[in-house]
């Protein structure tokens, strides 16, 4: 996918054309779909104006992806990572996408990562993460009414085929 050919879209979903002289550069992301029975972990960043994501982010210079997913896990959940086991299942996909808080486009290679949470937890439970922002489980079946960022929920559509009718 080139710069040139890449449409661009906002975390709503709706499509944005770049000025000529846009800043469009590479850019890398991982992200953990965590599922603990039947709820799954989203976080709402100050700067998503009120769509849910799954933790995760972009991969920063000089790390790798699983050191990035780790690091990201930490910082937009504040809970233990060891329980989280990967269940091999990714979905990636590239996308144009315009980063409204920094205001830049990027062609964004971006991996989610289904991961199983192997410890209990209580789903409709929030807390503030380390980043200052929300954090949630919530239950499988409350998806298809939460606005989630449009990439999420594609990821979300593909790695659980539960979601298919939602």
């Amino acid at each position: 996918m080139t710069a040139e050919a890449t449409p661009f879209f906002t975390r709503h979903g709706h499509q944005i054309i770049p000025a000529a002289d846009a800043l469009i550069k590479p850019r890398r992301g991982v992200f953990v779909l965590a599922r603990a029975g039947d709820a799954v972990v989203l976080a709402l960043q100050s700067f998503a104006n009120g769509f849910w994501e799954m933790p995760g982010g972009g991969v920063e210079a000089g790390e790798n992806p699983d050191d990035a997913m780790r690091r990201e896990w930490a910082e937009e959940t504040g809970i233990d990572i060891a329980p989280l086991k990967p269940t091999g299942q990714t979905y990636t996909h590239t996308r144009g996408y315009y980063a409204e808080d920094v205001n830049e486009f990027w062609v964004y290679d971006q991996t989610f990562h289904l991961c199983d949470y192997d410890a209990r937890v209580d789903a409709n439970k929030s807390w503030i993460n380390p980043e200052g922002d929300e954090t949630a489980w919530f239950p499988v079946t409350a998806l298809a009414g939460i606005k989630i960022n449009r990439a999420h929920w594609l990821a979300f559509r593909n790695l659980m085929p539960e979601l298919q009718g939602a």
